[in-house]
């Protein structure tokens, strides 16, 4: 399922591209290297201390502020002056697939996860990008027609039936791997803490592509905690996580034929909607959903796109703490 929600640990609202969209930024994003670069030093300077930790966290600041192929360049070059820290091997994989390079992601996230296997961050990153296979995964595992200048994005699994068995075995590992990285984040930063909160969310979402409607109710008490959090602080980002959540809630409904329900959550995405960008975002998606074509921007937002990549992210507003 197409997440339609902020993803925390720098990633954000995802949206559709297309060829022709993203090879204009393409276009400008060379005219501005300079520029660009000059940004990324502004808002990501060089750490404080020389250390594979401050490495990492540039890395990601670096992600945060829509600046993938720096963080990429930077991040390189770190791994090669620290070989096996695994926070910096994660980080870095966190810009590969920002920058849509889903093979290198998932090697980096491997490495890492191989290299700390208990470190419940790094167990929450790779699962993401298993979930992510899995979303790929779902709509040939459905049985449903894949355009022809996509289906080098499943070249691997034209069949069905080759592409139910692939998503299960992925989900089951990345099933694991949420909950591990939900036990240690509950244990270690609570749970209303919001990586807990986002991980039970991505767990949800792909329970519910697993098993369907009888997955919802997971995704409903998600749903429930992200309000009761974000009326509580009042912070506008938060507010926007919410909104997202229930416009996923709004998805599964609908996608399941339960239209009324559909409705009375995408009420509760644009009641919570703190933004602009935010509002944008669940009245474009809210007729996409009402239409009872709740899946098709899975399909939708990998179309023109070579690498296959589902989405351009921007930078997560308003995330504090350990990414």
């Amino acid at each position: 399922m197409l997440k339609l929600c902020n993803r925390i640990d720098a990633r954000a609202n995802r949206q559709p591209r297309s060829g022709t969209a993203a090879l204009a930024l393409l276009i400008l994003g060379l005219g501005a290297l300079p520029a660009r670069a000059a940004a990324a030093g502004a808002e990501c300077p060089e750490p404080d201390r020389d250390s594979a930790e401050g490495a990492a966290r540039r890395v990601l600041c670096l992600v945060e502020h829509d600046h993938a192929l720096d963080a990429i360049v930077y991040g390189e070059d770190a791994a090669a002056r620290w070989p096996g820290e695994a926070r910096l091997l994660s980080a870095l994989g966190r810009a590969y697939d920002e920058s849509g390079n889903r093979d290198r992601a998932l090697a980096y996230q491997e490495e890492a996860h191989r290299r700390a296997p208990r470190d419940p961050l790094i167990s929450y990153r790779l699962a993401s990008v298993l979930a992510d296979e899995v979303d790929r995964l779902a709509p040939v595992a459905r049985g449903e027609t894949i355009p022809a200048d996509l289906r080098h994005c499943f070249a691997s699994a034209m069949d069905s039936r080759d592409a139910r068995k692939k998503m299960k075995a992925l989900a089951r590992r990345a099933d694991r791997l949420y909950a591990r990285s939900i036990e240690g984040f509950s244990r270690t930063r609570g749970e209303d803490d919001i990586l807990t909160l986002n991980a039970r969310m991505e767990r949800a979402l792909l329970h519910v592509t697993l098993d369907g409607r009888k997955a919802i109710p997971e995704l409903e008490a998600v749903a429930a905690d992200y309000r009761r959090i974000a009326e509580t602080i009042g912070d506008p980002a938060m507010a926007d996580m919410a909104s997202g959540v229930y416009m996923n809630l709004a998805q599964s409904y609908a996608l399941y034929g339960d239209d009324a329900s559909a409705r009375k959550a995408l009420d509760e995405a644009a009641a919570l909607a703190a933004t602009p960008d935010q509002k944008r975002l669940v009245a474009a998606s809210a007729g996409v959903i009402e239409d009872g074509n709740a899946n098709s921007p899975l399909i939708a937002a990998m179309a023109g796109s070579s690498d296959c990549t589902l989405t351009t992210d921007r930078a997560t507003p308003g995330t504090s703490g350990e990414k």
